[in-house]
């Protein structure tokens, strides 16, 4: 009976099979092609974001240049008199602008180590503009600190920079972005 069913059945002619299986083809040749689409944006898109990202950080290296050159370390503060003679001055954050221009806005913060650990903070003692140079400017720091004649004292400094950024070397040494103009 099965068999009688199928040979009674109408399968249709041969044009009909020739745009079934035609149209087959071209859903599955679709899927494929919307398969490599999808990957294809995927690697672009991965592609623009490390684009982006590698801008991002050219940009911050260029806005850290300046930024970069500018360094203050705890030490002994020395003049040369005119007969070249070299005395000290005492204790004092040298603050050093290696680069170009000068910065401005410059404030050093003073961190003294105490006997039972932990340090005491002093400051900010305030520069409003360390031009450039080779030279460190001596910066002294503010009235309970200028007795220390520790070794041991650690300063770090906050600047705004001739692009208007301002910036914070703590006391590790590290360079960080605080503020932007827009940020203001």
């Amino acid at each position: 009976m099965t068999l009688a069913l199928l040979h009674a059945a109408e399968w249709g002619d041969v044009p009909t099979w020739v745009g079934a299986v035609a149209s087959l083809g071209a859903l599955t040749a679709a899927t494929v092609a919307a398969r490599v689409a999808k990957r294809v944006y995927q690697i672009e898109s991965e592609r623009d974001q490390q684009a982006e990202a590698d801008r991002r950080e050219r940009e911050l290296e260029a806005m850290r240049a300046q930024a970069s050159r500018v360094s203050a370390w705890w030490d002994t503060a020395y003049r040369v008199d005119d007969a070249g003679q070299r005395y000290s001055l005492g204790r004092a954050a040298l603050v050093r602008n290696a680069s170009e221009l000068p910065v401005h806005s410059v404030r050093v913060f003073f961190h003294a180590p105490l006997e039972g650990g932990g340090y005491e903070h002093f400051g900010p003692a305030i520069k409003a503009v360390v031009p450039p140079g080779s030279v460190p400017i001596d910066v002294y720091p503010p009235v309970g600190l200028s007795s220390v004649e520790s070794a041991d004292v650690v300063v770090e400094i906050e600047f705004i920079d001739a692009g208007g950024l301002q910036w914070k070397r703590d006391t590790g040494g590290r360079l960080h972005l605080l503020h932007t103009p827009s940020d203001r």
